[in-house]
């Protein structure tokens, strides 16, 4: 009987090892029986002696597959023992299960590989889905964006033409009327003044002969006259055309005008009244703006006094 079995794969410095132990049992008086099997063949028949450890390997092969040693724990007779199995294997053997091992190893390191490049590559595609969802919606809502300030911007240009237009229309039906009633005002400026007064007569002229063939001038020529006296008559020959107050007012503001500022600078002071009548609230602003130049103007005149402009010299 045994009382421990010790399986190793077959290796020279192992079995050394037992050679080792049984060397030194006997060099301290207690020398161990042991035995040694090759295969089925028993190699070293129970033996206390160290020194034919060794002849087993006498039978060894290339077709040996096990090397066995018993050693007895006790005396020769005691069938107790400890039992060491040492499997051998060829070279060639060994090469190919190395191999195997080796192509197993690449096989899960490949396998691993896989799975982790394909978790990769889904989280990749999920990422890219993700942004591209993203991406659609934020040019969604920039379109929306823009689509609504395109309509503001058309709604815009659309109440500055109405308003520019209107504003024309004032100014040029008030200047028309003026000018319709006081032609004797254009003789005065110079080049185009005597022309422009002739036309304008005549033209005023036609609509007079018009409104003379109406049905309601008609109706107005039924009723009584009554002759003037010489003195009246005189009178109303020499007495010039009257012109309103406000015509004089509005005459004399845009020949100010007209004498202040050159005809490019004039264009841009009517597009800037054309503005300020869009939006009124601009008006504040704007004069508070050119407060605070002549303010500042006036401040640094005020810090260039003349004593200064002494010493500075």
């Amino acid at each position: 009987m045994s009382s421990k079995i010790t399986q190793e794969k077959y290796d020279l410095v192992k079995i050394e090892r037992l050679k080792h132990y049984l060397e030194s049992a006997a060099e301290k008086g207690r020398p161990k029986f042991y035995e040694v099997f090759v295969d089925n063949l028993k190699a070293v028949d129970k033996t206390s002696d160290p020194e034919a450890f060794d002849e087993y390997l006498v039978y060894m092969g290339e077709d040996t597959r096990l090397v066995k040693v018993l050693i007895y724990t006790s005396t020769e007779s005691c069938p107790r023992n400890d039992k060491f199995l040492f499997t051998v294997t060829s070279s060639e053997k060994e090469r190919e299960e190395k191999r195997r091992g080796e192509l197993s190893g690449i096989e899960v390191e490949e396998k691993i590989h896989a799975v982790v490049q394909q978790e990769r590559e889904k989280m990749n595609t999920e990422l890219l889905r993700k942004e591209l969802q993203e991406t659609k919606e934020d040019l969604e809502e920039a379109e929306s964006y823009i689509e609504e300030l395109e309509k503001k911007l058309v709604e815009a240009r659309n109440t500055k033409a109405v308003q520019k237009e209107s504003l024309g229309e004032v100014v040029s039906l008030a200047l028309e009327s003026i000018v319709r009633r006081n032609t004797h005002l254009l003789s005065g400026i110079p080049m185009i003044g005597q022309g422009l007064a002739g036309v304008v007569e005549q033209d005023n002229k036609r609509l007079e002969e018009t409104a003379l063939h109406s049905p309601e001038a008609i109706k107005e020529r039924n009723v009584t006259f009554t002759k003037l006296s010489p003195e009246e008559s005189a009178s109303s020959k020499s007495k010039p055309p009257s012109v309103s107050t406000e015509d004089q007012q509005t005459l004399a503001y845009f020949n100010s005008l007209r004498q202040t500022f050159t005809e490019s600078e004039l264009l841009q002071v009517l597009d800037i009244i054309a503005l300020l009548s869009e939006d009124k609230d601009n008006i504040a602003s704007v004069v508070d703006l050119l407060q605070r130049e002549d303010d500042s103007e006036e401040s640094d005149a005020a810090a260039f006094t003349p004593s200064q402009q002494g010493a500075n010299f």
